[in-house]
C-alpha cells in the first residue's frame, strides 16, 4: 500500500510502481482515472472493516472542510505523484456522498485544490479533467461518474457521464 508497514511514512516502492503503471498506460494510449480520496474506503475504515493509518480524529474529519491534516497530506501526495501525467483524470472520490460529514463544500474544495496544485511547475502545466461521483450535479466538475447499471449516459449540466463501476454487477 501507499504507507510503510509501520504507517509512519510513504512506501516508496508503491509510488514507484504507480509511476510505472501510469507511464505504461500512457504509452499504450490509456487514460487512468485516479481517485483522490475514496469515500468507500473512508466509510469502511470508520466501520472498522478497512484500515487507514490516520488518527481517529482525522478519519472522522476526512471529508470535512477545512481538510484534516491527514486529508491534506494525502491529497498533496496523490496530486504531486500523478499530476505530471497527461493521461490521468481525477475522480474526487468514489461514493463520497455516502461518507459521514461529506458535503458539496468538501467536493468543491477538492476540485479547487486540484486546480490550484496544477499551477505548480512540477505538474507540467497539465490541466486534468476532474470528475465527481456524487449528487452535486451543479458543481464545477468536468465530468460525472456513476455506478448505475443501464444509466442513461446523457450529459449532466452539459458535461459527460461515465460508468466507473456497475453496482449491482452486470451478468
Amino acid at each position: 500500500g501507499p504507507y510503510t508497514a509501520d504507517n509512519k511514512d510513504w512506501n516508496q516502492p508503491y509510488w514507484d510502481r504507480l509511476h510505472t503503471i501510469l507511464r505504461h498506460a500512457g504509452e499504450k494510449g490509456f487514460v487512468v482515472e485516479v481517485d483522490l480520496l475514496d469515500g468507500w474506503v473512508v466509510k469502511h475504515a470508520l466501520h472498522g472493516d478497512v484500515t487507514m493509518p490516520w488518527p481517529d480524529e482525522d478519519l472522522h474529519r476526512a471529508m470535512i472542510v477545512p481538510f484534516s491534516p491527514s486529508t491534506q497530506k494525502w491529497l498533496e501526495k496523490v496530486v504531486y505523484e500523478t499530476c505530471p501525467y497527461g493521461n490521468v483524470i481525477y475522480q474526487i472520490g468514489n461514493e463520497n456522498d455516502l461518507t459521514p460529514g461529506w458535503s458539496e463544500t468538501y467536493e468543491r474544495a477538492v476540485f479547487d485544490f486540484v486546480r490550484q496544485r496544477q499551477q505548480r511547475e512540477d505538474c507540467s502545466s497539465i490541466v486534468h479533467m476532474v470528475g465527481s461521483n456524487t449528487s452535486d450535479s451543479s458543481g464545477p466538475y468536468d465530468y460525472f461518474s456513476s455506478h448505475t447499471a443501464g444509466i442513461d449516459l446523457k450529459p449532466i449540466a452539459g458535461r459527460p457521464v461515465s460508468v466507473n463501476e456497475y453496482n449491482p454487477h452486470l451478468a
